[in-house]
């Protein structure tokens, strides 16, 4: 959603589709690039072990640090 609210936005970010998120591989095949996109440009961080966990519910504050760095 982040990732098309950049587009939407006019906001087209240039990053590389490298990340160093250790569990990359574990997200939907439909969300990969929107996902190392985000981590590319700093939207996304991940947790401090390196992970991103796909499955897991993403926190309000989570969320609304990604809102946060999107509107700015």
């Amino acid at each position: 959603i982040a990732s098309r609210v950049l587009s939407y936005l006019g906001k087209t970010p240039t990053a590389t589709a490298e990340t160093t998120l250790t569990d990359i591989d574990t997200v939907a095949d439909y969300a990969t690039d929107s996902v190392k996109l985000l981590n590319g440009i700093g939207i996304i961080n991940g947790y401090d072990d390196g992970t991103f966990k796909p499955s897991a519910n993403a926190t309000r504050a989570e969320a609304a640090i990604i809102i946060s760095k999107i509107i700015n």
